[in-house]
C-alpha cells in the first residue's frame, strides 16, 4: 500500500440519486464517469489510414526551384573532375557544400560531374576536401 497524500475526493455523484456518496473522479462516480466519457463526441480524425507524404509541401516548392536550376546548369556540360574512370559527359550535379537551405539552388557551390567521379567524390570526402570538391558550410 502507498503512503499517498493525496485523497480521494468523496461526494455526491452528479448521476446518482441524491444521498448517495461516492469516490468521484470529475464529479462522478467510477461507473458514471466512464458512461460519460463513451457518451461524448468521438474526436474525428480525417486523416486515418493516409500515408505520410514522403516530402512536404514546403520541401515541393523548393524541389520545383531547384529542378530548373539544377536542368539549366547542367545543359551541354563535361565533367569538371576529370578523375580516373571519366566518361566526360556530365549527367550528375555534386553541391560542393550541400543541399541546405538555399544552398540547394546557389551555382556557385555546383559541380557538373560524370557518374564515375561524382561516386569517387562521394566515397573518399578527405581527398574532395584537399582537391576543393567538396567544401566546408561553414566558411564563407
Amino acid at each position: 500500500m502507498t503512503n499517498s497524500t493525496i485523497k480521494p475526493k468523496k461526494g455526491q455523484c452528479l448521476d446518482c440519486p441524491p444521498g448517495t456518496e461516492n469516490y468521484l473522479t470529475a464529479g462522478r462516480c467510477k461507473t458514471h464517469y466512464w458512461n460519460h466519457r463513451a457518451s461524448l463526441k468521438p474526436v474525428k480524425i480525417t486523416d486515418i489510414g493516409k500515408p505520410i507524404p514522403k516530402v512536404s509541401a514546403k520541401q515541393l516548392e523548393n524541389l520545383k526551384k531547384y529542378r530548373k536550376v539544377r536542368d539549366e546548369f547542367m545543359k551541354n556540360k563535361s565533367c569538371e573532375a576529370k578523375l580516373n574512370g571519366c566518361t566526360g559527359k556530365a549527367t550528375d550535379l555534386h553541391h560542393a557544400k550541400g543541399k541546405i537551405g538555399e544552398l540547394l539552388t546557389d551555382k556557385r557551390y555546383f559541380k557538373a560531374l560524370c557518374r564515375s567521379c561524382h561516386s569517387y567524390i562521394e566515397v573518399h570526402p578527405e581527398f574532395a576536401k584537399e582537391n576543393g570538391y567538396s567544401l566546408n558550410r561553414l566558411s564563407n
